[in-house]
């Protein structure tokens, strides 16, 4: 009489090819994983700069710079305490609407977070009889990555004289 063997359990091959499998898809969902990871981290320091460069306008706003006869210089001093790179203008009272061209005031400094410092340049500069660029770029050196900036800019009309 023949009896039927019942198989029972996996054969080795089955196994290793089982583990190989299952080495192969943690190793893709691990660097996957990593990818997000990084992303998450440079999207951080991003919008710390994006932050850092609208609170600047934020500053710039409240400095009077709509003042038809000119943007007042004597604003400054309360955005600049402690930020280094000012353009002089000598004695005068105002940054004039109507200007030869170039930069007319540049603000540069540092914003300091906990394992990261921040630089950002602030530029108003003529862009026309009634019109001035108002810019600030942003920059850092994140780690793993290098120097990074972001730029961003708005254009200011003067009121009716």
């Amino acid at each position: 009489m023949f009896y039927k063997r019942h198989k029972k359990g996996f054969t080795l091959s089955e196994i290793v090819i089982a583990v190989a499998l299952l080495g192969i898809i943690l190793v893709v969902i691990s660097l996957v994983f990593m990818k997000g990871l990084f992303a998450i981290k440079k999207g951080r320091y991003r919008a710390t700069a994006f932050n850092i460069a609208n609170s600047k306008f934020v500053e710039l706003s409240n400095a009077g710079l709509s003042e038809p006869n000119g943007i007042p210089v004597a604003d400054f001093p309360i955005l600049i305490k402690g930020y280094t790179g000012c353009v002089d203008h000598g004695n005068t009272t105002s940054i004039p609407w109507p200007d030869s061209g170039g930069i007319d005031y540049e603000i540069t400094g540092v914003e300091q977070f906990p394992g990261l410092d921040y630089n950002f340049d602030i530029t108003v500069q003529s862009y026309g009889d009634n019109l001035k660029k108002i810019g600030v770029e942003v920059t850092w050196n994140q780690p793993d990555v290098g120097k990074q900036r972001i730029q961003l800019y708005t254009l200011l009309t003067r009121e009716e004289i």
